[in-house]
């Protein structure tokens, strides 16, 4: 019924943290009692709480609602998630258990940490959700023309040497189509813009490379464009 998204952030602290988003699949929006929260709990294996909330779907910028999307201080090690969830009358429509193995983070060279896709639906949301470093990624990997990506790019080196980022889309072949010009950023991870409209519907990759005087880290996220 949901298609849900995690990933990991640098807390002020150094510890990484974790954040949670979700959004209705396509099937989930056509069903009678459609999911309107789900309720995210998260434990260590001994049981100790780390994490218990409702949470929305990702919203637009202005949408009126509560909130989008769960970040939270984890231990190194395995962690466990519980989520229900519910529709507008609160009654449980689904739940689903997922276990999430946090890394440590050691090594000399850079650390890439899961990119973030924000989707806007107009030149508008776009312009806000740049200012938003709390903007909450989206799951989904289907997009459409009409609609600009943001892509924000944690990372860091852990000895505290300087990295340099830089995403390109490519083709299925593993061709780069373009280099993703960087727009500033509110004090937050390094973001790029990504308009859609100018590719023809089909697959695609975001490839997502990371530099430092000690290495290199790169990660693929492959996506599909709709007309």
């Amino acid at each position: 019924m949901i298609d849900t998204w995690y990933g990991f952030e640098r807390g002020d602290d150094g510890r990484l943290e974790f954040m949670f988003t979700w959004e209705p699949t396509s099937a989930g929006t056509a069903l009678r009692s459609q999911p309107r929260v789900v309720v995210l709990k998260a434990s260590t294996p001994q049981g100790t709480p780390l994490f218990e909330r409702e949470l929305q779907a990702v919203a637009a910028p202005g949408q009126a609602g509560g909130v989008d999307r769960a970040v939270f201080a984890v231990p190194t090690g395995l962690v466990q998630l519980d989520m229900s969830v519910r529709g507008a009358d609160g009654s449980e429509l689904d739940t689903g258990a997922q276990d999430v193995n946090v890394p440590p983070i050691r090594g000399a060279g850079p650390v890439l940490l899961q990119p973030q896709i924000v989707r806007a639906r107009t030149v508008r949301d776009f312009r806000t959700l740049s200012d938003q470093p709390d903007a909450a990624p989206s799951p989904g990997r289907t997009f459409s023309r009409s609609e600009r990506l943001l892509i924000r790019v944690p990372a860091y080196n852990p000895d505290g040497a300087p990295v340099t980022v830089s995403v390109v889309v490519s083709n299925m072949k593993g061709a780069t189509i373009r280099s993703l010009d960087q727009v500033p950023s509110k004090g937050g991870a390094p973001q790029f813009d990504l308009p859609l409209a100018f590719l023809a519907p089909g697959e695609y990759g975001i490839e997502v490379k990371v530099t430092s005087p000690t290495g290199v880290a790169r990660q693929l996220i492959r996506f599909r464009l709709v007309g």
